[in-house]
C-alpha cells in the first residue's frame, strides 16, 4: 500500500505502519489499520465485520481546521474513523481527481480487528465439571498407586526379591492404576461425533464443546437472518397525502404497488433519507434502503451526485435536494437523519428515519389515528420504520453548514445537535416491511421442546414484532397473557420498569414486584410470559440486580438488545442458574453472545459469527441445533462409560497385582490376555452353545 514517507508517496507492506503514518485509500481496499480520513471527500465503507449490519457507513473527511490535529476528539470521531478489517466500497477519487488521505493511529492487536481476533482467540474458558471431576478422580488413583507401591515395596523386600525385581514391580503396579491410554479412550466419542457432525455439513473448531452440547438445556436463537429470513420485504407504506395536522387520518388501505405513494413528503423522505450510493450504475448499501428507494421507483444519479430521478407523473419530480449533512444510523439512538437544502428554494428540511417508538415520540404533528396503526402492523409481525421530515430555520442551517464544515467537536457534539435538528418533527408516514420464517425454524423449535430444552429469542428488533415472530413459531405459546417491559418512573423501587399486557396495553400493568411475586410467571389461573427489553435490561442491571434472574428466566423474548447486550444475557443465564446454555446466530452482533456461550453455532459460514462460534452449519437454518445436542449427548454418554469402564478395569487388575504380591507371585502374560479378552470369548462360546 502506498504511504507517504520523507516527502514522497512509497509503496510499503501494510505489516511495516506505524503510528502517525499517512496512506491513501482505494477503492476495495481491506484497511489493515484504524485510520481517521483527513482528505479526500468521502469514502463509503463496509462496517459488517465489526457490526454485523450490512449498512455501508459514509466516511467523511476532517474539516480543513481539524486535519492536522491529533488531539483525542479528533482520532474518535465517528464520521471521520476508518476501522481496520473493514473494506472500502468506493472512495471520492472519481470525483476529486486525488485518492483519499488517512492518518494511522492504531495498529496490530490495538485496532478494533485485533481486539475481536484476540478475544476469539484467547476467548472465558467454560467451566466444565465432567472433566475437573476426572482430573480429581484420577489424582485420587494416583494416590491410591502410591498406596499400593509402598505396599508392593515393603512385601517385595520381605520375600527377598532382587531391588531391580522391586522397583519393576513396584512402577508396573503404577500404569496398572492410571492407565496411559484414559486420555485416548477418553477421545473416542469425541472423534466419533465430530465424524458425524461433518458428514451433516457441521464443523467445529473446539471439540471440547461437544460434550458440553450433550448437557445443554437452554438455546437463545437471533431472530433476523436465524430463524427468519435474511431479507427483508417492502410490504407498502402507510402516508397522508392530506396534509401533516394532527387531525388527519392513516388510511387503513397502504400503497403496496411499486411508485404507488401518493405522498409527495413520504415519497421525498425515502429517496434522500439514505446512505446509498451509485456505483458504475449499482446501487450499494443497505438492501433495506435499496427496496424502499425502488419501491418510491426513485433512481440516484451518477456517483459523487445527490441527483435523485422520479417516476414519470410523481408529484416530488420537480424538487431537487442538495445533502448538506449526513447523520449515520447509530444502534443506540436507532434512527439516521440526512440534512438537504431545496435547490429552488433554499430552503433545508432534516429527513429522518427509523424505528416507530424512537421517531413517533419526537413528531410534533401526527395523524389521529397513528398509535392504533402502528400497533396493528406490529402486531402482525411487520416491522415498521417511521418516516419524519422538518423546515429548519437559519440559525439550524448556519450550524449545520459550521458543523459539516468546521467541527470542533466529536460524538457528543453530533449528538446535541441531531437532537436539535430531530426534534418537533412532522410525520410523513410508515415503511412497513416483513421478515417471514424460515421452513425449518418450527419443527426444529417443536423438537427442542419435544427434548425438554427451554428455548428463547434475543433480537435488535420492536419488542411487537419480535413478539408476534415468537408467537408464530412457538416461543411464546398461544393462550399465555404477555407481559412487555417499559421504561417508568418508579426508579429504584421498581427497578425503573414497568410491565404493561401486550393485548390491553397501559390499561393493564404490573410492577416488577408483582411479577416477582407470581413466581416465575407461571400460574394456573392466569399463565404469563414476558417480553424483556433492551433498555429495561440495563436498568435492572443497574438498579435491581437481584431481582434480574428470576425474570431472565421467565422471559422468553429479548428485544432490543444491542450486541454487548447479548453476551451479557448469555453470560447472566450461565452463572444464575449455573446451567449449560447454546446461543444460535449468524452476523457479528452475535459474536459476544456466540463467544460467551457453553454452545456457540453459526448458521452463516461465511460471516464473523463462524469465526467466533465453536460449531458453524453450511445449511443457513437451525436444523442443525438438535443434531449436534444429540452428538453430544451420545459423545457424553460414551465418554461416561469408557471412563467408568477404564477406572474399573484398573482397579481390579490393581486389586489382583497386589495379592499376588503378597503371595510373592505375579501375573503372567497369558493371565493379561485373559483378563482383557479370553474371559469374554469364553462367555460369548458358552453362550452359543446353550442357544444350541
Amino acid at each position: 500500500m502506498e504511504v507517504l514517507r520523507e516527502g514522497r508517496w512509497q509503496t510499503v507492506d501494510s505489516s511495516e505502519l506505524v503510528l502517525r503514518d499517512v496512506i491513501r485509500v482505494a477503492d476495495g481496499m481491506v484497511l489493515p489499520c484504524d485510520a481517521v480520513l483527513v482528505q479526500g471527500g468521502t469514502c463509503l465503507v463496509d462496517e459488517a465485520m465489526l457490526t454485523g449490519e450490512a449498512v455501508p457507513v459514509l466516511k467523511t473527511a476532517l474539516p480543513v481546521g481539524q486535519a492536522g490535529e491529533e488531539s483525542a476528539v479528533t482520532l474518535t470521531r465517528p464520521s471521520a474513523q476508518l476501522f481496520a478489517g473493514t473494506r472500502v466500497m468506493h472512495t471520492g477519487a472519481a470525483d476529486l481527481g486525488t485518492p483519499p488521505v488517512a492518518l494511522v493511529h492504531k495498529v496490530g492487536i490495538f485496532t478494533a480487528k485485533g481486539e475481536l481476533v484476540h478475544s476469539i482467540m484467547y476467548p472465558r474458558t467454560p467451566a466444565f465439571s465432567f472433566v475437573q471431576q476426572s482430573y480429581k478422580f484420577i489424582a485420587l488413583l494416583f494416590g491410591v498407586a502410591l498406596l499400593g507401591f509402598g505396599l508392593s515395596v515393603w512385601r517385595l523386600e520381605e520375600v527377598n526379591a532382587s531391588k531391580r525385581l522391586v522397583v519393576l514391580r513396584a512402577f508396573d503396579l503404577i500404569t496398572i492404576v492410571v492407565p496411559p491410554s484414559l486420555p485416548l479412550a477418553m477421545t473416542v466419542g469425541t472423534n466419533f461425533a465430530l465424524r458425524k457432525l461433518k458428514r451433516h455439513d457441521i464443523f467445529c473448531t473446539s471439540p471440547s464443546r461437544i460434550n458440553m452440547a450433550g448437557l445443554v438445556k437452554l438455546v437463545c436463537f437471533d431472530k433476523t437472518g436465524t430463524l427468519t429470513e435474511d431479507r427483508l420485504q417492502v410490504v407498502g407504506v402507510l402516508c397522508c397525502p392530506e396534509g401533516d395536522g394532527n387531525s388527519t387520518r392513516l388510511p387503513v388501505a397502504m400503497h403496496r404497488a411499486a411508485g404507488g405513494v401518493t405522498s409527495r413528503k413520504a415519497t421525498e423522505t425515502l429517496a434522500v433519507c439514505h446512505h446509498l450510493a451509485n456505483v458504475d450504475g449499482q446501487l450499494l448499501g443497505d438492501p433495506l434502503e435499496v427496496a424502499a428507494l425502488q419501491f418510491v421507483g426513485a433512481t440516484l444519479g451518477p456517483r459523487g451526485s445527490d441527483e435523485i430521478n422520479y417516476p414519470p407523473g410523481c408529484d416530488a419530480a420537480d424538487r431537487q435536494f442538495e445533502v448538506l449533512a449526513r447523520f449515520a444510523f447509530v444502534a443506540e439512538l436507532q434512527r439516521m437523519c440526512v440534512v438537504a437544502r431545496d435547490r429552488a428554494t433554499g430552503q433545508a428540511h432534516a429527513f429522518v428515519k427509523g424505528a416507530s417508538e424512537v421517531v413517533v415520540p419526537r413528531c410534533a404533528s401526527k395523524p389521529a389515528n397513528l398509535d392504533s396503526e402502528l400497533d396493528r402492523q406490529v402486531r402482525a409481525g411487520f416491522r415498521v420504520l417511521a418516516l419524519a421530515s422538518r423546515a429548519l430555520t437559519p440559525d439550524e442551517l448556519d450550524r449545520v453548514q459550521q458543523w459539516a464544515t468546521h467541527a470542533q467537536g466529536g460524538e457528543q457534539e453530533e449528538r446535541a445537535l441531531r437532537d436539535v435538528l430531530e426534534a418537533t418533527l412532522h410525520f410523513r408516514g410508515l415503511l412497513v416491511l416483513e421478515n417471514t420464517l424460515k421452513p425449518e425454524s418450527v419443527p426444529t423449535l417443536d423438537v427442542l421442546r419435544a427434548a425438554d430444552i427451554q428455548v428463547k429469542m434475543v433480537t435488535g428488533d420492536n419488542a411487537l414484532t419480535a413478539m408476534a415472530v415468537a408467537r408464530h413459531c412457538g416461543i411464546l405459546h398461544a393462550g399465555f397473557e404477555v407481559w412487555i417491559s417499559e421504561p417508568s418512573s418508579a426508579g429504584d423501587d421498581e427497578g425503573g420498569i414497568r410491565w404493561v399486557h401486550a393485548d390491553k396495553g397501559a390499561a393493564e400493568s404490573l410492577s416488577s414486584s408483582q411479577v416477582l411475586q407470581r413466581g416465575r410467571g407461571w400460574t394456573a389461573e392466569r399463565p404469563c410470559q414476558l417480553v424483556l427489553t433492551g433498555v429495561c435490561f440495563a436498568a435492572l442491571l443497574r438498579l435491581r440486580p437481584a431481582w434480574l434472574y428470576s425474570l431472565l428466566t421467565t422471559a422468553q423474548v429479548f428485544a432490543r438488545f444491542t450486541p454487548d447486550q447479548k453476551g451479557d444475557l448469555v453470560t447472566l443465564l450461565q452463572h444464575g442458574g449455573d446451567i449449560f446454555v447454546g446461543m444460535v446466530g449468524d452476523g457479528a452482533n452475535d459474536c459476544p453472545a456466540l463467544k460467551a456461550a457453553h454452545v456457540g453455532v453459526s448458521v452463516a459460514a461465511a460471516s464473523e459469527a463462524s469465526i467466533a462460534a465453536p460449531f458453524t452449519s453450511r445449511q443457513a437454518h437451525i436444523a442443525c441445533v438438535p443434531r449436534l445436542l444429540a452428538e453430544g449427548r451420545a459423545s457424553l454418554v460414551t465418554s461416561f462409560q469408557l471412563f467408568r469402564f477404564m477406572a474399573m478395569y484398573s482397579l481390579i487388575q490393581f486389586t489382583a497385582a497386589i495379592l499376588c504380591y503378597f503371595k510373592g507371585g505375579v501375573l503372567g502374560n497369558y493371565q493379561y490376555l485373559y483378563q482383557v479378552g479370553g474371559g469374554n470369548l469364553k462367555e460369548k462360546r458358552n453362550k452359543r452353545r446353550r442357544r444350541k
